[in-house]
């Protein structure tokens, strides 16, 4: 099935500012279409489960991963704390079970609805983080999972890397004042090796064969300018 150009996806490193960047780009989209950003991660959080899906009109969507309710929540809440001792296998078959529920109780069908769908990672992420953690899944494992297949069947039209050092995003995890979470992925060693990956050759060729096109956002520049690529991004996506 060719990717949906009406679906994008963004990815990158902790602290690289793209969940900025993804609802900037959400809200710059509702304003060219006049449309309203519908927050699927805080509907779930408000409700305690997915929605069944509908026939969008006025809304643009944005999504994320994992999602916030069922599996999505003990991911979050449980799986990837630095306290936690979970094989690296039950980690990444949990991420893929989350995408399975999510895509086919939602994603999916809105897609074939033709609703535009603005998403905060995906299985771009499993693709670079879990091969690289302690005692890590090969990335053929990885693309296996039934929910992972399922997710290139249904592959983004576009997907966004937001590019930043290792150093830059530290930095900025440091300086939250909201950081509740306590994840393992938020090391300087462990971001500069997917860094790496999310800019890599063949990281790009995985997506471009299955339909999806790779643009990069450069993070390093200050806010207003990254912002200012955004917009256009999303103008030219939807021209």
């Amino acid at each position: 099935m060719p990717a949906y150009p009406q679906f994008i996806m963004f990815d990158g490193i902790d602290g690289s500012g793209k969940t900025t960047l993804v609802k900037f780009f959400c809200e710059t989209i509702a304003k060219e279409k006049n449309l309203k950003v519908f927050n699927l991660p805080e509907t779930c959080k408000s409700t305690g489960e997915l929605p069944l899906p509908w026939t969008p009109i006025k809304e643009v969507i944005f999504s994320a991963e994992p999602t916030q309710v069922w599996v999505g929540a003990a991911i979050r809440k449980e799986l990837i704390s630095n306290d936690a001792n979970y094989d690296r296998r039950t980690v990444a078959a949990a991420y893929a079970m989350d995408r399975l529920i999510l895509y086919r109780r939602f994603l999916i069908p809105m897609l074939e609805r033709n609703a535009i769908i603005i998403q905060d990672r995906g299985l771009s992420t499993s693709m670079v983080y879990q091969p690289i953690m302690k005692d890590g899944v090969r990335l053929e494992e990885i693309i296996s999972y039934g929910g992972n297949n399922l997710a290139f069947d249904h592959a983004p039209g576009h997907l966004v890397i937001v590019k930043c050092s290792a150093k830059t995003g530290m930095s900025r995890i440091g300086g939250r004042s909201n950081k509740a979470d306590n994840a393992i992925f938020e090391k300087e060693e462990f971001l500069t090796k997917a860094a790496e990956r999310f800019e890599s050759a063949w990281f790009r060729q995985i997506w471009e064969e299955h339909g999806t096109k790779v643009h990069y956002l450069n993070a390093e520049q200050p806010l207003e300018a990254v912002k200012a690529d955004t917009a256009a991004l999303a103008r030219d996506i939807f021209q």
